[in-house]
């Protein structure tokens, strides 16, 4: 009878230690360091730089301080099949970011050969990309014109 009592004790042990193994290797694929978040802060910082210094330009290789290559930029409601095909390679988030069906932001994506570093949900009223007619652009071509357009103080690039 003792020995029934071992072996079912025992295999809940074992059942109980299967169960948390999977549920790390679970919490852990969901936490990898590979999966990449938008940046409030580098929104922000985007933001700030052109507010207090009223510039009349934005060169994204003076303000970003990771890093990349080429940057696309994508406007409101576009297709998960454009951004890959403007990125070159099929970016498995493009789907997820929600671009597709969203009118507050742009998305900004940065790149590294054919691996997305950085992603940002550029909201529109911390300044809109939404009118440039590219999408995407080297280091060196980064470059937008700042214009006020409203009377609230929305920016354009």
């Amino acid at each position: 009878m003792l020995l029934v009592k071992k072996k079912k004790q025992n295999m809940k042990t074992r059942i109980k230690n299967k169960i948390l193994i999977f549920l790390m290797i679970c919490f852990a694929s969901c936490s990898s360091g590979s999966q990449i978040e938008n940046d409030e802060a580098l929104i922000d910082k985007l933001f700030n730089a052109v507010k207090s210094h009223q510039m009349k330009e934005i060169a994204f290789k003076d303000l970003i301080n990771f890093e990349w290559e080429k940057v696309c930029i994508f406007s409101p409601y576009t297709p998960s099949d454009t951004i890959n095909v403007a990125l070159s390679f099929n970016w498995k988030l493009s789907a997820e970011t929600n671009i597709q069906h969203d009118d507050v932001c742009c998305l900004i994506v940065f790149t590294k050969g054919k691996e997305v570093v950085k992603y940002l949900l550029h909201p529109r009223n911390k300044g809109d990309f939404s009118a440039l007619k590219e999408h995407c652009y080297s280091k060196d071509k980064a470059i937008f014109k700042v214009e006020e357009r409203d009377n609230n103080g929305g920016i354009w690039y």
